[in-house]
């Protein structure tokens, strides 16, 4: 089993009920950058960006967004490498 980051993501019995709302997910492939090991980017991953990710959970997706997104873009500099770090958006049906 993966390791815990720390977050509960949604699965099918954690989902709120979204009514007429559509659900994005959204999966980042981070890349870590090349002056990180594996257990650097890792301990920096689980201690310090899913906890922000975590405080930031409830406005990702609404109005209040921009400065989640803002503070949560400007961490991920600090562990990954963004060109080498794909994202996908999905919407779930």
């Amino acid at each position: 089993m993966p390791p815990s980051t720390g977050l509960d993501g949604p699965g099918p019995d954690n989902c709120a009920q979204l009514g007429d709302r559509r659900m994005i997910k959204l999966c980042f492939c981070g890349h870590r950058l090349p002056t990180l090991t594996r257990e650097q980017f890792q301990d920096y991953w689980h201690a310090n960006h899913a906890p922000l990710l975590e405080r930031h959970a409830e406005v990702l997706g609404t109005e209040e967004a921009q400065a989640a997104v803002a503070e949560l873009n400007e961490d991920e500099h600090r562990f990954a490498d963004l060109s080498r770090s794909p994202i996908f958006l999905a919407e779930e049906r």
